[in-house]
């Protein structure tokens, strides 16, 4: 069996990246994930894009107060190094656009690549999917049934 060289597979999966968020140079605005995670980063710089663009997202929809949870959704968000999604996130519907789910979806991107950079592991188990988003004093919850 043939084995790709590590920086062939980073290449690879950095290219997935871009495909999946779409053009490379508007999502990068759009997503402030400037720098990308790269082969020559170091993990320290890494950890720090992961963070910053993480929050940014949940400072952004902090701003926004839970009064009904009908107007409130949610979507994955980072990789389990296993696969599949890490967590779930609420969101208000008014955040639900292509700009700011680009954001969310750019980020668990540079997640997966930081876990296939750093050969991480997790555990196996499937994230449960929440069901709906409720309230408490002022905060969306998400609900589990």
């Amino acid at each position: 069996m043939r084995y790709l060289s590590p920086t062939y597979y980073f290449t690879f999966v950095l290219l997935t990246f871009i495909v999946a968020c779409g053009d490379p140079l508007e999502e990068v605005i759009i997503c402030r994930a400037e720098p990308l995670i790269t082969e020559t980063s170091t993990q320290e710089e890494d950890i720090k894009v992961l963070s910053d663009l993480y929050n940014e997202i949940t400072s952004t929809i902090n701003t926004y107060s839970c009064t009904n949870g009908m107007n409130w959704t949610f979507t994955v968000i980072g990789y389990k190094a296993c696969g599949g999604p890490k967590a779930y996130i609420a969101l208000p519907k008014e955040l639900k656009n292509e700009s700011f789910l680009t954001k969310i979806a750019c980020y668990t991107s540079l997640d997966e690549i930081y876990s296939n950079k750093y050969d991480l592991s997790s555990t196996c188990d499937i994230t449960k999917q929440p069901t709906s988003v409720s309230c408490e004093n002022g905060k969306p919850i998400l609900v589990y049934s």
